[in-house]
């Protein structure tokens, strides 16, 4: 199984664990103002690790990034109901690149051909494709 492949089964994996604990890493004590990794999602890295047999490195990572997409995903729903404009992600793969997570703005009212436009020139390809 190659890397990125890996890194998919964990987030998985995590998901499920968080899920079932109803564990919330965008609430404290898992967030921190100041930007630094909290020892609670240290020591949940540690135990995570040890059931799932990876490294504690790279369960503290993919935590990481859940935590990350987590308080985005909070702060575009805030926006939503504040302005009305919603975050779309969008995952993008073209042959023979990383796949790529795009996230654009727009009120939900716009025609689907204002989105393909917006994709299109986020990743400079032509409409049609």
């Amino acid at each position: 199984m190659d890397d990125s492949m890996k890194h998919e089964d964990l987030l998985i994996k995590l998901r499920a664990k968080l899920n079932e604990e109803k564990i919330k890493l965008w609430e404290p004590p898992f967030v921190q103002t100041d930007g630094a990794v909290p020892q609670s999602l240290q020591d949940l890295a540690h135990k995570y690790s040890s059931q799932l047999s990876e490294t504690t490195e790279a369960v503290l990572e993919a935590l990481v990034e859940l935590q990350t997409h987590s308080v985005e995903r909070c702060r575009a729903n805030q926006e939503f109901k504040e302005t009305g404009t919603a975050t779309l992600r969008v995952k993008v793969v073209l042959p023979g690149a990383k796949a790529k997570n795009l996230s654009i703005q727009k009120k939900l009212n716009i025609l689907g051909s204002e989105l393909i436009e917006a994709v299109a020139t986020e990743i400079n390809v032509d409409q049609s494709r």
